[in-house]
């Protein structure tokens, strides 16, 4: 897969730190595993902060696979205006309830001539009321209990739909 990466940064976004890093590992992973059993040669990755371009890379380098034709995709995941004619697949970043407002009046339209293949919906609310028994058992200094929190929260981290979920990846693929 050739992975060509720009960036258009999306003010307000917070930085890649945290439980934002790990939305952004699980979104990227979504994105390359998708691309990569699409079959697609070229995919387009629009980033909203270079600190998210090793990143890629690294996912690039694992996606090789010898060289066939296949189709292109794009990723908007920053503040792009991308144009999808002629993409096989494109991938969307929309921001739910729980990402400040100026990240969810962000427009971004649905690809025209695709159609909906999927979503993953990253940081959900479940995963923020987690934190309070982590920090609890953690300041109790209950390991056993902080493990035992902190794998409900990582069960409870990403779903298909949640409207409400700081994060949400769509995933548009050609009829």
């Amino acid at each position: 897969m050739n992975v060509t990466i720009t960036h258009a940064p999306l003010p307000g976004l917070p930085p890649p730190t945290g439980p934002h890093e790990l939305a952004w590992s699980y979104i990227l992973d979504a994105v390359f595993a998708d691309a990569y059993h699409a079959g697609i040669a070229q995919l387009q990755v629009i980033l909203p902060t270079d600190r998210l371009t090793e990143d890629v890379e690294i996912r690039a380098l694992l996606s090789r696979r010898p060289e066939t034709p296949g189709g292109t995709a794009v990723a908007d995941l920053g503040g792009g205006n991308p144009s999808f004619a002629g993409a096989n697949r494109a991938y969307l970043l929309r921001f739910g309830t729980l990402a400040p407002r100026a990240l969810r009046s962000l427009e971004r339209s649905a690809p025209e001539g695709l159609t909906l293949a999927s979503n993953l919906c990253c940081f959900t609310p479940a995963t923020r009321l987690w934190g309070i028994p982590i920090r609890f058992a953690s300041a109790a200094s209950r390991p056993d209990l902080v493990d035992r929190a902190m794998a409900a929260m990582r069960r409870s981290f990403a779903a298909e739909r949640d409207p409400h979920a700081y994060y949400q990846l769509s995933t548009w693929e050609r009829a």
